[in-house]
């Protein structure tokens, strides 16, 4: 054998067992629990989300989370505190790298991490984290710890949820009823519309689903107004549809629904009447059971 041909052995013999030395230690059992203490979730009062200029507080008062900037807006209560537990219970693989030259290979760069700082009541620190990209071992995700130069895989939680924007930490409920607490329901839409009227308590004919269907409208995704397109451009000033709970609670405000123009991923823009920071958008085939006209409910 010649030695070139040597020579490309040997590197290829190289090349396997750092290969192996590092799925080894991708696979290991991870060196401690948890990426904050045991009772994370409930001890966290207070949370801060940043990845680039998006940036994001997250407030718990009486067991309900709320963005406090850059909106103040009900959040989504039980994804929040599901991502508490799961981080509560993560394992942390051993050290992958601590050199800063190649925190890009994990997507720990500062322009592309995401980083959750967690605080206590007495605004006591409880968690400082950096993600990056998924890591081998789903769902995991490449993370680094405060101030430590350590990158680890932390398994349990995906990158997915750590760095998604905090716009989708809100609560996304617009319809927000239920037939017994709605007294009537309007819609409009570009080929007509129509109302019904709950009575003595009850909702006639197949008209309680269509009660359901606007009492249950969620949205896909929200977006801060700032940064979305001008209200017009989406149609919402002469929306495709308007939809109007009149609760059953008297003296109590509609929630009004309006839905514009289908976006490029094919959801529709929508807002709630009086909140003006947010736009939303929501898939098309949640309306549906409401483009109907009154012979529907004969």
């Amino acid at each position: 054998m010649n030695p070139r041909t040597l020579a490309r052995l040997a590197g290829v013999l190289a090349a396997l067992l750092a290969a192996a030395a590092l799925g080894r230690l991708l696979t290991r059992p991870g060196r401690e629990p948890g990426l904050g203490p045991a009772d994370l979730a409930s001890r966290v009062s207070r949370l801060e989300f940043s990845k680039g200029s998006d940036a994001w507080t997250f407030g718990r008062v009486g067991g309900r989370w709320r963005a406090e900037t850059p909106v103040d807006y009900p959040a989504d209560s039980g994804a929040l505190d599901g991502l508490l537990v799961k981080l509560a219970a993560t394992s942390l693989s051993e050290t992958l790298s601590e050199d800063p030259a190649r925190r890009e290979v994990f997507g720990l760069e500062d322009a592309a991490a995401a980083r959750w700082r967690a605080f206590g009541p007495a605004k006591e620190g409880l968690l400082d984290l950096r993600a990056g990209k998924d890591g081998p071992n789903h769902p995991s995700a490449f993370v680094l710890l405060g101030a430590s130069p350590a990158v680890t895989e932390a398994r349990g939680v995906s990158a997915f949820e750590l760095t998604r924007p905090g716009a989708a930490w809100l609560d996304l409920s617009l319809g927000s009823a239920t037939p017994s607490s709605v007294a009537r329901l309007s819609v409009k839409h570009s080929k007509g519309g129509f109302a019904l009227d709950r009575k003595n308590g009850v909702w006639p004919g197949s008209s309680r689903s269509a009660v359901e269907a606007a009492g249950g409208l969620k949205a896909d995704r929200a977006v801060l107004a700032a940064s979305a397109p001008a209200r017009k451009e989406v149609g919402l000033d002469a929306p495709d549809m308007t939809v109007e709970l009149f609760p059953a609670e008297k003296g109590a405000a509609p929630t009004t629904l309006r839905f514009g123009k289908i976006d490029s991923s094919g959801l529709r823009w929508a807002e709630r009447a009086g909140e003006t920071r947010l736009y939303f958008l929501v898939s098309d085939w949640m309306l549906a059971p409401l483009r109907k006209s009154p012979k529907d409910f004969k």
